[in-house]
């Protein structure tokens, strides 16, 4: 590599890498060092959006040397371009929207929420803990007042300042030629317009409106209409499940199951250097992320391996936490292997920021986390801790008790960029806490035809941060990308679970070119295909019979499909620790099999059951 492209790279990697360090010690509540990493994240900004690079960027390419020097000045280039402000009024801005950020995310990790039990005690509870009792607990009062708590959140977040961020959002938009943020971000962070965006999602959203509302009133005239209170719905439909499938996902267990199936599938990290903290905890952050503060290259000859954090906020002896971290790590990991695996001369190709599609990006994980819910996979890989297997006829309950409201689960993906396309677009003399709860509450009206949801809408943490914020479409764009995903392997080989060559597959076809291609190039480069909601619709519009008689299939199928490799035998060539802040639980010093089991020797130890 000649020095003027190693230049480039190095140049970014000394803001990216500390910078992202100051963010994984910040947001898991390692150190209070919110100070500098705005700092750090205001340094990084000026630098990747100050217009004074593109100019040398583009003389630089013009001079380059080789075809390799081109390709990574190219490659900055196209970064510059995705991320430099122009505009010196909107490029001022950062800064005071970087504060504006900052300040809500401490009130907001500072913030206290509880629950009333069935005795009339309160008992303290994060967000995550919340969304989880409603959904799962047996008590009525539990969940009642845990989706109560949810809505003060809402409220929390309206009057601490996100309705400023908003303002201040829209006209930093506006000063750089937008009507508001949302069009901003979604041409930004995705390369559609607003019609491109609707061109693709009303016709899902057309797809699945009936069957959403049917079932919806179907469970309503079976189970009663109080079954469509928020705090009822998701109970009413899978919360026996959820507690009677619990013991077939032990959390202590998921660590090495997540790593013997991505074995299996043929998965692996190039070396990398992973670092999981997957517990709760007061101060840390509420939601599972992965960042990379070492992007992989290829340094001329020499690979650079990834240096990658994931996070998930695991209660261990929770009822539905087994299955949700280990979910988590799937999705987590998805995008961990991803970003282990982008082959190209430059850490511009193998970042997770612009020009870097987050549909793309969450394709990835979205695709890996779905093998969970697979009959098969269930059947091969969900025992009890003694070994016990799950039962056909429970894993028939899951895919069964679930399947009525899978048009409602996708739509949850949608309801969200509904409502952060509507917000943005509100005059600013309508943006009172008022207004944005009432247009919160038309918007899940509108998708699913009820009074309220599960989740209220200003509840998700992805709504605040300037990362997060408008691109909530990546998800539902990504997981139509999975189902198409999903459709080719299985008309190509079959079967989706422990098949090899998935894993070398979606390494060439998605993870190798990194950013170089975009999501619709991706997904057309493996499948065939372009870019739809057919193959995502047509899931949500299946019958229960329809799912059985599939997943029947599937499961029979195993018989000739022998299990390779136990957890003895796994190596996903990665150096992985398991820690809890500042404390390492499990360190793979020998092999993942003592990794794992240091794990789940921890866990069990500090997680009793409980009574």
């Amino acid at each position: 590599m000649t020095n003027l492209a190693r230049e480039w790279n190095e140049s970014y990697l000394r803001l990216h890498v500390p910078k992202e360090d100051l963010f994984w010690s910040t947001y898991m509540g390692i150190a209070d060092d919110s100070a500098a990493l705005a700092k750090a994240e205001i340094d990084l900004k000026n630098y990747v959006s100050d217009p004074a690079q593109l100019p040398k960027i583009r003389d630089a390419v013009a001079r380059a040397g080789s075809e390799g020097e081109r390709k990574v000045l190219v490659a900055w280039q196209k970064f510059f371009e995705a991320n430099t402000i122009e505009n010196a009024d909107a490029r001022k801005m950062q800064g005071g929207l970087v504060e504006l950020e900052r300040k809500l995310f401490e009130k907001r990790a500072a913030a206290r929420f509880e629950y009333t039990d069935s005795k009339g005690e309160t008992v303290p509870a994060s967000t995550n803990v919340l969304s989880v009792n409603v959904s799962t607990s047996k008590d009525a009062a539990i969940r009642k007042s845990s989706y109560e708590a949810l809505l003060g959140l809402e409220q929390f977040v309206l009057a601490n300042g996100f309705l400023d961020i908003v303002r201040e959002r829209n006209v930093f938009a506006r000063k750089l030629g937008f009507k508001n943020f949302f069009e901003y971000k979604l041409l930004r962070n995705e390369g559609l317009t607003v019609d491109q965006l609707d061109a693709i999602f009303v016709p899902f959203e057309e797809a699945t409106r009936e069957k959403c509302f049917s079932e919806l009133a179907k469970i309503a005239k079976e189970k009663g209409p109080e079954s469509l209170h928020p705090w009822e719905l998701l109970f009413r439909t899978m919360g026996d499940v959820t507690a009677d499938t619990d013991p077939y996902f032990p959390f202590s267990k998921s660590l090495g199951r997540w790593g013997l199936s991505f074995f299996r599938l043929g998965i692996r990290y190039r070396g990398a250097e992973l670092s999981l903290d997957l517990l709760e905890r007061a101060g840390k952050y509420e939601n599972g992320f992965m960042h990379g503060p070492m992007p992989c290259y290829f340094d001329g000859d020499r690979w650079v391996s990834a240096r990658i954090n994931f996070t998930s906020n695991g209660t261990p002896n929770q009822v539905g936490n087994g299955l949700r971290t280990l979910k988590t790590l799937f999705h987590e990991g998805g995008h961990a292997a991803h970003f282990s695996n982008v082959l190209q001369p430059s850490p511009s190709f193998s970042q997770e920021f612009p020009p870097t599609s987050m549909a793309y990006a969450e394709t990835q994980s979205m695709f890996l986390d779905s093998l969970v819910r697979d009959a098969d996979w269930m059947k091969r890989y969900a025992k009890t801790k003694k070994g016990e297997p799950i039962s056909d006829e429970l894993i028939r309950r899951t895919l069964v008790s679930g399947q009525p409201l899978r048009a409602y689960s996708e739509r949850a993906m949608l309801v969200v960029t509904r409502f952060e396309q509507r917000l943005y677009a509100l005059p600013d003399s309508e943006l009172t806490a008022e207004e944005v709860t009432r247009l919160a509450r038309k918007t899940e009206k509108d998708i699913f035809n009820l009074e309220g949801v599960s989740r209220p809408l200003l509840a998700i943490p992805h709504l605040l941060s300037d990362s997060g914020a408008c691109s909530y479409q990546g998800y539902l764009l990504a997981h139509m990308a999975v189902y198409q995903t999903r459709a080719h392997f299985k008309g190509k080989y079959g079967a989706l679970t422990d098949e090899a060559r998935i894993g070398p597959e979606i390494a060439a076809a998605y993870w190798s070119p990194g950013n170089s291609i975009t999501h619709a190039e991706s997904v057309k480069r493996l499948t065939g295909q372009s870019l739809g909601g057919e193959a995502l619709a047509a899931e949500c519009n299946l019958t229960n019979d329809e799912v059985w008689a599939t997943a029947e299939a599937s499961i029979a199928s195993l018989a000739n499909r022998p299990e390779i490799g136990t957890l003895e035998t796994v190596d996903l060539d990665a150096k992985i620790r398991v820690v809890h802040g500042k404390e390492v639980i499990a360190e793979q010093k020998s092999s993942f099999a003592q990794l794992s089991k240091d794990f789940e020797a921890w866990i069990d130890s500090h997680y009793p059951p409980l009574n």
